[in-house]
């Protein structure tokens, strides 16, 4: 939801109404699968310009929506949206990005990410909306400096990749 995105780049997952549910062609704001994944997800510059952007583009409550402002539905996502964006749409003269790339593997290419920033463990939990095992857990929390740090590694990797600045 729009009210979810805050000006300090991150935005927070609700936990009574974070999680958009579809099951047999109804569609509704509901709770997460577990406590852990209602988290706060912090975004860097780039990120957060760009979500801007998406959100000044229209006035529904909800972020992300098709033409008619209604939600996306995940197989008219897939279909219309992802994978010509992974594969390449020559109509659309996309080029191939990732291709046969998955939705959910995002998750796991972005852990792999996290990993090679060297972001601290108590905060890559956090993030994937896991709770942290063991003893680790209970002592390990995350504070502002590492938030701080991740945004500007995420940053620098974003302007490395790209040659833009935000």
């Amino acid at each position: 939801m729009r009210d979810a995105v805050d000006a300090a780049c991150r935005v927070d997952r609700d936990p009574e109404t974070g999680a958009l549910h579809e099951v047999r062609g109804a569609m509704w704001l509901g709770p997460s699968k577990t406590q852990t994944a209602a988290r706060r997800i912090d975004l860097p510059p780039f990120l957060a310009a760009l979500l801007q952007e998406v959100m000044d583009s229209h006035d529904q409550d909800q972020v992300f929506v098709i033409a008619d402002d209604r939600w996306h539905r995940r197989s008219n996502f897939a279909r219309r949206l992802w994978r010509p964006a992974c594969d390449g749409d020559a109509e659309r003269d996309w080029p191939h990005v990732l291709p046969g790339a998955v939705f959910h593997g995002l998750r796991h290419h972005h852990k792999t990410m996290l990993d090679e920033l060297g972001i601290d463990d108590a905060l890559k939990y956090e993030r994937m909306g896991h709770r942290m095992p063991g003893i680790a857990g209970v002592y390990s929390h995350v504070t502002d400096a590492m938030r701080h740090n991740l945004r500007q590694r995420l940053q620098q990797r974003w302007t490395d990749l790209t040659g833009r600045r935000p």
